[in-house]
């Protein structure tokens, strides 16, 4: 079992219009002895695909780094053109069963025509997506300004969702933690800590690496309207509603 989860799911999936790097993956660990071949297939059919835009063009494949997180870089290159092309595609390695309990559903990616997809694939629910952000901004050590905005879009998003309870959002708050080893309590004491920090009241820094995330149009209008502002507030609102969860359930 695989889940596509991260930045690059929730702008393809979900729609949100920030930038993103990577293909992120989280796998069981039962499914890691096929991954091999799996990207090899990968690799077959996108070098059939780009070589009918772009004949004489190559797609290679680099890999397989890492245990817990196996790391794939898919690099196509082309006689005429300069440089590359390459995306990273990273597998995060779970424990035998362990996203059973992680809620995720199959939804179609949205390509904007770039290419035709039929088959819906797994990616977390709204909730579990929430959790991870949280369990991100709880765990990295210092804030990347960027789960900042995703828990901001994924907030907005989860605000339609009325029967969502408090008790969901903890629960899956509990196993976003438990796949990287992390407790409830762990994740309660990393959001202190980023409170305390004092960075989620620092508007300009949050508004200045955006501007990487964004076209430049987007990016004014977004300013302009005082969006960054905005996000950053609704993103410390959600820290603290997680920590109030966690605090409550574990009393």
């Amino acid at each position: 079992m695989a889940i596509f989860h991260g930045g690059t799911s929730l702008a393809l999936i979900r729609g949100s219009p920030r930038f993103s790097e990577d293909l992120d993956f989280m796998v069981d660990e039962r499914a890691t002895s096929r991954l091999g071949a799996t990207m090899q297939k990968l690799r077959a059919k996108l070098d059939l695909a780009m070589s009918l835009h772009y004949p004489d063009g190559v797609v290679a494949l680099k890999g397989p780094r890492g245990k817990e997180v196996v790391t794939w870089q898919v690099v196509w290159s082309h006689p005429a053109r300069r440089n590359t092309v390459m995306v990273k595609v990273e597998f995060f390695v779970t424990r035998a069963g362990a996203l059973e309990a992680y809620r995720a559903t199959h939804e179609l990616p949205s390509t904007k025509g770039v290419v035709a997809v039929t088959t819906p694939i797994p990616v977390p629910e709204l909730v579990s997506a929430w959790a991870d952000k949280i369990k991100a901004v709880a765990t990295r050590g210092e804030l990347k300004w960027r789960d900042a905005y995703d828990l901001w879009w994924i907030a907005r998003r989860l605000g339609g969702q009325e029967d969502l309870s408090d008790q969901d959002r903890l629960e899956a708050l509990e196993v976003s933690a438990g796949l990287y080893g992390k407790t409830l309590e762990d994740v309660g004491r990393g959001l202190g800590a980023v409170v305390a920090s004092g960075a989620l009241t620092d508007v300009s820094s949050f508004e200045a690496d955006m501007s990487r995330w964004f076209p430049p149009s987007l990016f004014s209008r977004y300013r302009e309207a005082g969006l960054f502002g905005e996000a950053l507030a609704s993103a410390t609102r959600e820290i603290e509603r997680a920590r109030a969860l966690i605090v409550a359930g574990t009393a």
